[in-house]
């Protein structure tokens, strides 16, 4: 699944651009299927609004989760903790 497909920004976008379409239509049947196609799009901006709102509640924050690994990717940290490591100085 990619990024887009849980963006709940993305369906509603989607959803008032299938009311635009349905309504420029002169057949009813056609229309009513547009206008379908339109609620199905807001019924997926819900379900990925609700997913965000998970994910975020249930993964740690960025700065939580990778904070103490960044400083270490520093070279010159690196190379220290290694000669304090080994017994270098």
């Amino acid at each position: 699944m990619n990024s887009r497909e849980n963006d709940a920004r993305h369906w509603p976008l989607m959803a008032e651009e299938a009311v635009a379409v349905a309504q420029q239509m002169k057949d009813p049947h056609t229309k009513g299927i547009m206008l379908d196609v339109a609620a199905g799009f807001d019924r997926r901006a819900e379900q990925a609004a609700r997913h965000a709102k998970v994910i975020a509640q249930t993964l740690p924050s960025r700065k939580q989760k990778w904070g103490s690994i960044n400083r270490w990717a520093r070279p010159a940290r690196r190379k220290l903790w290694w000669r304090q490591t080994m017994g270098e100085q």
